[in-house]
């Protein structure tokens, strides 16, 4: 997939060698050099021993036209930056240089851009002797913003990394300017819908409207993750014969991964909140389920610091009748979403447990045998503004413009909706934080009851 007339391809080269800003027009800048004139600007540019670049019939073999902007000292970059950022036309990615006497060096120059634009793509261009990778990461942080380049290296990597990171960098842009539409859009209609309720003819019109916009933005948002997938593969191709590199690119896969996964969640709230959605029936292995869960919840905790522990306070039903898809995801969203309400803001160095009890309730509350889930989370206690919002899409509860959407629990609570129950949560001191789910398992005449065998 070529590059949109819309993508940020604004470069920042930052070093105090003029020579170097040429040699980076030439590679980037698509002047058509030869190979042979290619490798020998490799070896000048980046050393005797760098290999030469392999089929590189061109410098511009991405067919990205990149605009590029040359700065000498790291105090010019930031001023660069800054402009860039008042102007609203922020730089994708910046190539920064490790010495630059006599001002700051690379280290300190990439700490300033990023309080301008947390967002700015780097590669820090470092011999041996400069910085350590650990003494890197001391003074930057582990960020996924940030990739190292050991010289020498050849044109071919700088072209790769030029291409990963600028396709990166508008995946995210784009990202959130569809969730800014999203959230404009859908801000908007709840006004109307209020000053509309009493005509049911014009909310369902909205209503429509609504459903038809969250479609196309959908549509729109899977654009970016494609776009990552592609580039990803085409810059794989190309960087085979070099693990290292080849390992700094499978690292944007999950980007594509997350956009995909925001886009399936905002499809699926969007049916459910409409009502289109329904239940298909199907005798389905529950300890199947189960196990899956536990997986997920397992390596979703796993990934956000915490611990996940699946328990059954009872006999179980070896089978129930239910959406599998729904009640699988049902499940999934509750575990995933409680884990991440259990992980945020959470102490330097702890360690937050969340456990899923699951039981059979004989005759319950729902007056027939019922599957009761209980999410725990032993001392966390949800101040009242977290309970007001842990179930709206986009969590602003911190008094910024917007927030980030947390999609899980708006799902588990909008899933449980559709299986005729509700989601009930418990918090206080000395008890923790629990929510709590009793669903139908149907009839379980004939269905043997007994203790799961543990995945």
């Amino acid at each position: 997939m070529g590059p949109s007339n819309d993508d940020n391809l604004r470069l920042l080269i930052v070093d105090d060698n003029p020579s170097i800003h040429e040699d980076f027009k030439k590679i980037l800048g698509g002047s058509g050099e030869s190979s042979a004139e290619l490798d020998a600007l490799s070896d000048d540019f980046f050393g005797d021993d760098a290999p030469a670049a392999p089929g590189a019939a061109t410098t511009s073999s991405s067919g990205r036209a990149y605009e590029l902007t040359t700065a000498s000292q790291g105090q010019e970059a930031l001023e660069h930056v800054q402009a860039a950022a008042a102007a609203r036309k922020p730089f994708a990615m910046a190539f920064v240089d490790v010495r630059m006497p006599p001002g700051w060096d690379g280290i300190r120059t990439i700490a300033e851009l990023w309080k301008v634009d947390p967002d700015l793509q780097v590669v820090v261009c470092t011999a041996f002797s400069d910085y350590s990778y650990d003494e890197i990461l001391d003074q930057l942080g582990r960020t996924d913003q940030l990739l190292i380049l050991k010289k020498p290296f050849d044109a071919v990597e700088v072209q790769q990394m030029a291409l990963a990171l600028t396709a990166k960098r508008n995946a995210h842009d784009r990202e959130k300017l569809y969730i800014e539409e999203i959230r404009a859009y859908t801000a908007s209609l709840e006004t109307v819908n209020r000053a509309l309720a009493s005509d049911k003819a014009t909310a369902e019109a909205y209503s429509q409207a609504q459903r038809d916009f969250i479609k196309r933005a959908g549509a729109a948002l899977g654009s970016p993750a494609r776009k990552i997938a592609t580039d990803l593969h085409s810059a794989l191709e190309t960087a085979a014969q070099d693990p290292s590199l080849a390992a700094m690119l499978r690292g944007i896969a999950p980007e594509a991964e997350d956009l995909a996964e925001l886009v399936e969640q905002i499809v699926d709230l969007n049916e459910l909140e409409s009502g289109d959605a329904r239940l298909q029936q199907e005798r389905l292995d529950f300890f199947d389920l189960l196990n899956a869960i536990e997986n997920i919840g397992t390596s979703h905790a796993t990934l956000r610091g915490a611990t996940f522990a699946l328990k059954q306070r009872s006999v179980l039903p070896e089978a129930v009748h239910g959406d599998l898809g729904r009640l699988r995801s049902l499940f999934e969203n509750l575990v995933r979403g409680t884990i991440d309400l259990a992980c945020d803001d959470k102490p330097e160095g702890s360690t937050p447990v969340v456990e899923a009890v699951v039981s059979l309730a004989r005759e319950g509350s729902l007056h027939h045998d019922s599957l009761v889930v209980e999410i725990k989370v032993p001392g966390l206690v949800l101040t009242p503004a977290q309970q007001q919002t842990m179930f709206e899409p986009f969590d602003a509860s911190d008094g910024s413009e917007g927030g980030e959407p947390r999609l899980y629990l708006p799902l588990a609570r909008q899933l449980t909706r559709l299986h005729g129950t509700s989601l009930e949560v418990r918090t206080g001191d000395g008890q923790g934080t629990e929510i709590r789910v009793e669903l139908d398992p149907g009839s379980l005449d004939g269905i043997e009851l007994k203790l799961r065998t543990a995945a």
